[in-house]
């Protein structure tokens, strides 16, 4: 039985190589700000794009996941918590994303949500993947 409110998320992810970093050098990426705040599933998350600012606080609960909005306000408040923080930047990319961690020690990754999981296993990822993130 799933959590009221809270939305199945059934993903892929794959290491991508150079040649799909390629297709996305002219595009406006998103910057994303994730804070896994400790001691908790909670992860409280900005995202900066070409629309605006949008801040939100989410929480997985195993395969399922469920999001509020917040004001900048509200996320100054959460924000100043302890947490362990991640950035990237976010590109759109034929149907799924194509995400660059500004952090070194992680590799370029593309995911794609599913509305099944039939439909994530016969999936057949694009030519740019190197191998799947399990």
């Amino acid at each position: 039985m799933g959590i009221k409110y809270a939305l199945p998320e059934i993903e892929r992810r794959w290491f991508v190589g150079s040649e799909a970093l390629e297709q996305v050098s002219g595009l406006e990426p998103s910057l994303i700000v994730d804070r896994f705040l400790e001691g908790t599933r909670l992860r409280l998350r900005r995202v900066e794009s070409a629309e605006g600012v949008i801040f939100k606080l989410g929480k997985k609960y195993g395969g399922e996941m469920t999001n509020i909005y917040l004001t900048a306000d509200e996320y100054g408040v959460l924000a100043a918590l302890p947490s362990t923080e991640l950035t990237k930047k976010r590109y759109s990319l034929e149907g799924g994303y194509l995400d660059v961690p500004l952090d070194v020690a992680l590799r370029p990754r593309w995911e794609r949500e599913f509305e099944s999981m039939d439909a994530a296993r016969e999936f057949s990822p694009p030519a740019f993947v190197l191998e799947e993130d399990s």
